[in-house]
């Protein structure tokens, strides 16, 4: 078995404290001894078929131990993990194997079987080995074993490859490199440090899915840390909470959808007593929410900004930051060390003035001395501190005037009867575009009319930017990651007439 750095690490931990908890899910915890038990035995599956040394390997990643220990065993044998989301149809997964050009996909029975998934396989000559669900890691081929495999080009430094969020752009395939892996786990253990006492690691939950970088991230920090995951396939509020409770770790992770739920929840507050700080990312954070949950369980709520294409986090928020001055708890923090942030004009990439709105730049040491130009609207504070204002590719063109999607639907998020809000751009054959705004309203509240609704956005924005329509829904369409799904959220107002 070949092994680098990381792959090093983590035999280190099975051959040194076998009993030591890795990995829990239910009621069980898988041990580091069960780590290796993956490692050694995914490689000498691939060995029987002479699959080469430290070729890219595909799975199906589901929130399930099979799935998160055979990524494990890859990233300690020194083989690229081609992470395909299982939060799509058989179709979709055969679609992706189909267009990934992979050789070996790993995944559940359930999921080779599919007949979409069966067929794409037969078609290219893929060779599916299933995962065991239950027991002891074993990893078994599915189809017929191939005569040879193609040439394929070998980086040494890969670990993960996997989806990005489309923070620069669309969203693309992306590697991610050990080496700047691992030093993003560095500073990741630092930034939880900040929540914890000395020596003190405490378990993290991971419930988002191990495709989006949210997942993977905490994973890794499994596999270069040490520190134990408790593994969950989806989130539901109650189980999180007496997850919490049972593991009381100094720190919590959550989305704002997730923060929401909680809310809706009446979570007991005593379950989340052992946290010291929330921290939250990924998509806009409304202050209503951060107010009720901090009012409701007296725990400072910490965001951050952070992407797969910079490897992870980039600025944070600790918690004195917010101690020392509340008002900056909108902001989703200061550069972490190693980062350089700028603010550039959109049409000709000067730099603008601090407080200044435009387009975010982000530099990385851990990714090499590029600038990388995102789609986010953002300005910076005199004191470094970064706010986000929505992206500049969701902006409406209103007959010319330019409405920020993202600005209205904080708008929207204040009003104390919603939950969350989406704001899109339908066509207009007039105007092009006009703004309207799909509505989540939170739970136990009597919904307001959409004439309410209009009446509270003119009462704080510019009448181009109040939407020509408002849409209460039961609840957002939204992705795996919680993210409010865009175009599904456009198709209500079709299917609504």
């Amino acid at each position: 078995m070949e092994t680098d750095g990381l792959a090093q690490t983590m035999r280190s931990r099975w051959t040194q404290a076998p009993g030591r908890p890795a990995l829990g899910f239910g009621d069980t915890w898988y041990d580091w001894q069960w780590v290796g038990e993956n490692a050694t035995r995914l490689e000498e599956a691939l060995t029987a078929v002479t699959y080469p040394s430290r070729a890219p390997i595909a799975v199906i990643a589901r929130n399930r131990p099979a799935q998160a220990g055979a990524i494990l065993g890859l990233m300690a044998t020194g083989r690229p993990a081609v992470v395909i989301s299982s939060i799509q149809s058989p179709d979709g997964l055969a679609a992706d194997i189909l267009r990934l050009g992979v050789q070996v996909v790993l995944g559940s029975p359930d999921d080779l079987r599919a007949d979409a998934v069966a067929n794409a396989m037969r078609t290219t000559g893929v060779l599916g080995m299933t995962v065991a669900e239950h027991g002891s890691p074993t990893f078994d081929v599915e189809t017929p074993v191939r005569v040879e495999w193609a040439p394929q080009a070998i980086d040494p430094d890969a670990l993960v490859v996997m989806l990005t969020s489309g923070t620069t752009g669309a969203p693309k395939r992306l590697t991610l490199g050990r080496r700047a892996t691992l030093s993003a786990m560095a500073d990741l253990t630092a930034m939880l440090g900040e929540c914890e006492e000395p020596g003190e690691t405490s378990p993290s939950i991971l419930f988002q899915p191990l495709a989006n970088i949210s997942g993977m991230y905490l994973l890794m920090l499994l596999a270069a840390e040490g520190r134990p995951a408790f593994l969950m396939e989806r989130f539901r509020a109650a189980e999180w909470a007496e997850a919490v409770r049972r593991l009381g770790p100094s720190w919590l992770w959550l989305p704002p959808a997730a923060m929401q739920m909680v809310l809706d929840a009446d979570v007991d507050p005593a379950h989340l007593s052992s946290a010291r700080a929330l921290r939250t990312g990924s998509a806009p954070l409304g202050d209503s929410v951060r107010t009720r949950f901090e009012e409701r369980f007296s725990i400072p709520v910490l965001s951050h900004y952070g992407a797969t294409e910079f490897c992870g986090i980039v600025t944070s928020l600790s918690p004195d930051d917010v101690a020392e001055n509340p008002d900056r708890s909108s902001s989703v923090g200061r550069a972490r060390p190693g980062v350089r942030l700028q603010v550039v004009d959109a049409a000709d990439g000067a730099v603008v003035a601090l407080g200044e709105l435009g387009i975010l730049e982000v530099q990385a040491d851990r990714l090499g001395p590029g600038w990388m130009r995102t789609t986010d609207l953002a300005a910076i504070d005199p004191d470094g501190f970064l706010t986000l204002h929505g992206r500049a590719d969701d902006a409406i063109n209103r007959g010319g005037f330019k409405v920020l999607a993202g600005q209205v639907a904080d708008i929207l998020r204040a009003h104390p009867a919603v939950a969350d809000a989406a704001v899109l751009g339908l066509a207009d054959d007039r105007l092009g575009q006009v703004p309207v705004a799909a509505v989540e309203c939170r739970h136990g509240v009597l919904p307001p009319s959409s004439e309410d609704l209009a009446a509270f956005s003119r009462s704080h924005l510019l009448a181009y930017q109040v939407p020509v329509r408002f849409l209460i829904v039961p609840s957002l369409p939204r992705t795996g990651t919680m993210k409010i799904d865009r175009q599904a959220a456009l198709k209500l107002f079709a299917s609504a007439g």
